[in-house]
This record gives structure tokens, C-alpha cells and sequence, in this order.
């Protein structure tokens, strides 16, 4: 009798888990099509047994092939979890302490105030409350030539936008921060670190951090941009310098053993790699995040949205979830576990997009049981073409506000010369073929094209970048007659031109 029992509860829960990875495989399949995107990567992880792991669509669109478990993404800013994950592991040996001054490892270290260069621990560089705006300083390091010290070294000259501690404002930087103090307190650097204490543990084989790597190998995804409903594989971008923030590249099935760890809280297949307490700290909220009207709208059961250390977590449906994304030029990624169900799933796509946030809803529905079940991707899909409609109604009301048959004040050599940013460096502006041309001095790729709007404002068009619109740039006339000043604004969710300030400094 009791075995009828045991199976009366077991079956059931075994047919419904087939039953739900037959519906998500459906979807999945769905929603790339939908979506336009290229190639998408997925696991899903139950306990210690993967329940589902397989690739959709292709690599490249250039050069096709199938994605599979195994193809290679780059998972960017998922990174900072396997960031955490590794510190946390040295605060149980007993090498640091989250509440450590920053200073004590990087004596070079300086932000804008000295009381909070004094006071900023490691603690503080995982939770993005150092009082910096989101993507503050991203300009420096992006697509640049500079060390990740001497992007360290120029953050002292950014400003915050909140008082120390008081807000959430995301920051790559303060992880290229955390990830330099490994060679202090450990005398090894965070790759070396991570990869004999973490990913060989973990036997993610398949997991790379730079670039560089994954061009002898094949079962590659290639980035993409989608222009005018049509994807463009628009080639890696070396995000060495960005170190512990997001170089990292990785597998479904890699990820999936990561996820492993992460649900029996730092053991993997009975051994332990991570301490359990020292693991969990990082998943205890350190910020909280506003929850703004839209997301009220359409979450409203929604209570809180946090940062720990190196992990988001938010509440639906009554459980604690946590989570990671990541976004690099034409890959977004999303890693989620759910303790409390024991399960965790990755997705990895090839373009940029945001379906993978849609699809954690539509995966966590499912795995929590919700009987009325949303179109998570259709609903965002109607939110990215109402984005872009917004967008084009804001480019033509702006195009209204040009002044036809303007010319500039000056002729254009005078506008030539080198333009200087204490936190960026050197951007020099030149004259081909009758044009101005902007020249980013570390940054090969930001050369940007002027073409006169009105007055002495042009538009800017940075052709090697293709994830960014035109914007404008205009040159401020002093009281002398002379250009004194350029200021460069491109509307884009990455990236605060605004914050260079860019004094002339040498004429041509």
C-alpha cells in the first residue's frame, strides 16, 4: 500500500515536469523567431540534475551553425556573481573581510571625497553604493587602451550623483576595483583565482575570459545588432580591461554547474568549494532599489528590489529570488536560482535584446505553478516597439528644433585642436576631407563624424559603434571669440558623454 501511495505523489509531480520543459521548449522556439534573434542558449537546473539544456537557432549569421549546450557566450555582467562568490570564499579563509578598507589593498585607490576614499570597504564596491550614477565612468574604460589601474586611477574624478551609501547606483568600476585587490590579499590575480579555486572545481571547461581565447575555437556565437529587422554580426569587443565586472565567457552547460553550486550553497556534487555562511551573506540585501510606477503596474505583488553583493534579488509569488544579468555589445544574458524551489535556469541569446528578462518570468511561472500563465515575451515585445516608436517621435521633435540656414561662428580650423577631460583624457577634433572628425585618444573605435546641424552644433554619428544613435555635438564660443569648450551628448542607455567636460586645451 504504501508504495501505490509514494507513487500517487511522485508520478504526477514527474509528468508535469515533462510537461513543462515540452511547453517552455515550444516557447523558446517561439520567442527567437519572434524576437529576431539569432542563436539563444538555455539550461535549467532542478536539485543537482539538469532538466533541460539545448541551444536554438545559430551561431552567426554570417558563417551558420547550431547552438548548442556548448556554444560560447559572452555572459558579461554575471560576472560580479562568480566575483562575489570567489571573495566570499576568502572572507571564510579568513584573507579578507567584507568590511576591509579598499585603501589597505590599493593604496592608489582615491574617489571624489576623502572621506569616502577612506571609508569605502570591499563591502561597498560589491553593492553599488559608492554614490556614483549608474554607468558613471563606463566612457573610460569601454573599448579603451587603458590598464584597468589606470581606469582606477581616473575614477577620483567622477562625481556622484548621491550621498555615500544612501542610493543604488550601478558600477562597473567599483568591480574592476574588487577584482585588482585578489593580488593583495592572495598574491594571485582574479583569473588566476577564480579559475584554480572556482571554475576547474566546477569543471566549467568550457569557460573564458578574454576574448582572445575563443578565437582558435570553434561553437563560437558571434554578437549582433539588429538594424532595420535585419542582424549584423558585429564582431567581439576586448573587454579585458573590464576584468571582474563582466569579461567572462561561458557555456549553458558550464553555467548549469555554476547554478549547481549556487543551489547547495557553495557545495558542488558533495564537495565544498564556497562556505555556506560566507555565501549567503552575499545574498542578504545591502541597497534597495526603487520600484518605479511601471513595474508597480505590472508587478503589483512586487515588495522589494535589492542588491546584495554581486546578486539582485526580488520577491514573486511569495518566494526570493535572485538573479544576474548581463548586457555586452549584441549578447544579453540572465542568470536566476531560486532557492526555496531548489532550481535555477540561464539563458543566453546573441543580439541585443531583453526577451531573456521576459522568459525568466515565463520560466519561474511555470516551475512555481501559476495557473494563469502571462506572455511574458509578446508583452515585452510591444514594450520594445512602443520604446522604439517613443524613440522616433522624440528624434523628429528635436529635428524640429533644428535652425535651418545657420552656418557656424567661427570658420571650421577653428575648431580643431586637442579637447581634455580629467576623467577620460585627450580627445582631439580634425579636419578630413572638409568635415570635422572627433578622435577618443584610447579609444580607437569612438571616432565620430560631424556633420553641421545648426549654429555651431553638429550631429555626431560614431560609425564603429553601431549600438549608438546619432547624437550632437556643439563647441561653447568665450568671450574672446575662441572655442573654450566641447560638449558631446548621445542619447543611449550605456553611456554619460555628458560627465567628460571637455576643455580646449590645444589648438591645431
Amino acid at each position: 500500500m504504501k508504495y501505490i501511495i509514494l507513487i500517487l505523489f511522485v508520478f504526477p509531480n514527474f509528468i508535469w515536469s515533462q510537461e513543462s520543459e515540452v511547453r517552455l521548449d515550444s516557447i523558446f522556439k517561439k520567442s527567437i523567431q519572434s524576437w529576431n534573434i539569432p542563436g539563444m542558449s538555455v539550461g535549467i537546473v532542478k536539485g543537482d540534475s539538469t532538466v533541460l539544456l539545448k541551444g536554438y537557432g545559430i551561431t552567426d549569421v554570417t558563417n551558420p551553425r547550431k547552438v548548442d549546450e556548448n556554444t560560447i557566450f559572452a555572459i558579461a555582467s554575471n560576472t560580479k556573481t562568480f566575483t562575489a562568490s570567489a571573495l566570499s570564499l576568502l572572507v571564510g579563509e579568513g584573507k579578507i573581510d567584507w568590511d576591509d578598507k579598499v585603501e589597505d589593498y590599493l593604496p592608489y585607490f582615491q574617489l571624489y571625497d576623502p572621506y569616502v576614499t577612506h571609508s569605502m570597504t570591499i563591502r561597498d564596491l560589491l553593492c553599488h553604493r559608492s554614490g556614483l550614477e549608474t554607468f558613471s565612468g563606463d566612457l573610460i574604460w569601454y573599448g579603451s587602451s587603458y590598464s584597468r589601474e589606470e581606469v582606477i586611477k581616473r575614477a577620483k574624478y567622477l562625481k556622484p550623483r548621491y550621498d555615500f551609501r544612501t542610493q543604488f547606483g550601478y558600477s562597473n568600476i567599483m568591480y574592476i576595483v574588487a577584482g585588482e585587490t585578489f593580488k593583495a590579499a592572495t598574491d594571485s590575480t582574479w583569473e588566476e583565482f577564480l579559475k584554480h579555486r572556482i571554475l576547474n572545481p566546477l569543471a566549467m571547461n568550457r569557460t573564458y575570459f578574454s576574448i582572445e581565447s575563443l578565437k582558435e575555437l570553434e561553437n563560437v556565437a558571434m554578437p549582433h545588432n539588429e538594424i532595420d529587422g535585419k542582424n549584423f554580426n558585429i564582431g567581439y569587443l576586448n573587454w579585458d580591461n573590464i576584468g571582474a565586472a563582466g569579461c567572462l565567457n561561458s557555456s549553458a552547460k558550464d553555467m548549469c554547474n555554476w547554478l549547481k553550486l549556487q543551489l547547495d550553497n557553495g557545495r558542488y556534487e558533495g564537495e565544498k568549494i564556497i562556505g555556506e555562511a560566507e555565501l549567503l551573506e552575499t545574498r542578504v540585501p545591502h541597497i534597495n532599489k526603487r520600484i518605479g510606477k511601471g513595474s508597480k503596474s505590472i508587478w503589483p505583488s512586487k515588495h522589494f528590489d535589492a542588491y546584495g553583493l554581486g546578486v539582485e534579488m526580488i520577491d514573486y509569488k511569495g518566494y526570493q529570488i535572485f538573479m544576474h544579468g548581463g548586457g555586452a555589445d549584441g549578447m544579453i544574458s540572465r542568470t536566476v536560482f531560486v532557492p526555496e524551489l531548489d532550481f535555477g535556469f540561464v539563458i543566453l541569446t546573441n543580439n541585443s535584446n531583453s526577451l531573456p528578462y521576459a522568459l525568466m518570468y515565463t520560466v519561474l511561472d511555470e516551475y512555481i505553478g501559476v495557473n494563469k500563465k502571462h506572455d511574458w515575451p509578446d508583452m515585452f515585445l510591444e514594450f520594445k516597439t512602443s520604446r522604439e516608436e517613443r524613440t522616433k517621435r522624440l528624434d523628429y521633435a528635436n529635428e524640429q528644433k533644428r535652425v535651418p540656414n545657420t552656418s557656424t561662428t567661427l570658420p571650421l580650423e577653428k575648431y580643431t585642436g586637442i579637447y581634455n577631460s580629467e576623467v577620460y583624457g585627450d580627445v582631439e577634433v580634425k579636419i578630413h576631407n572638409d568635415k570635422l572628425v572627433v578622435q577618443f585618444s584610447k579609444t580607437s573605435i569612438f571616432k565620430g563624424y560631424l556633420t553641421h546641424w545648426h549654429y555651431n552644433t553638429f550631429q555626431i554619428e560614431m560609425k564603429k559603434v553601431p549600438s549608438l544613435r546619432k547624437g550632437k555635438c556643439s563647441f561653447i564660443i568665450d568671450e574672446m571669440g575662441e572655442v573654450e569648450e566641447m560638449r558631446i551628448d548621445i542619447p543611449n542607455p550605456d553611456f554619460n558623454f555628458r560627465e567628460l567636460k571637455l576643455k580646449k586645451v590645444k589648438s591645431k
